[in-house]
């Protein structure tokens, strides 16, 4: 990457350490702009693979979407708390592994709860293709 080739030519590791805070930065720069131009990035996702949403699908990505955005904010603000820390094998703990995990978990954490939202939507409405 750019960034981590300028940061290494100036010397400047705490540069260099604030690379995930940037990544995530991004992310939730993606994440959040389809909250304001819609659809957003998780329908976009959910539509891609073909899958049909429903009006309460779209309000269910949305709602995703702000939760990852979120997440990114929350775990680039950890990193960036880390790298200026100096501390570099905590931050190499938290971006090499436990921001992953994390990650995963909410990852894990959403796929549960969408099973029970889209049962629960089903009873409501009687519509089988929510959420697909």
């Amino acid at each position: 990457s750019v960034f981590l080739t300028v940061a290494g030519f100036h010397g400047k590791e705490t540069l260099a350490l604030l690379y995930p805070t940037l990544v995530n930065g991004f992310l939730m720069v993606i994440f959040g702009i389809t909250l304001w131009r819609p659809p957003s990035l998780a329908e976009r996702l959910a539509r891609l693979h073909g899958t049909p949403v429903s009006e309460h699908g779209v309000v269910y990505t949305r709602r995703v979407t702000a939760v990852w955005a979120g997440f990114f904010f929350v775990n680039g603000l950890v990193a960036a708390f880390l790298a200026l820390q100096g501390n570099v094998a905590v931050w190499a703990l938290y971006t090499g592994f436990l921001g992953y995990l994390f990650a995963a978990a909410l990852m894990g954490a959403e796929l549960i709860f969408r099973r029970f939202y889209k049962a629960r939507v089903r009873r409501r409405t009687r519509n089988v293709d929510c959420l697909s």
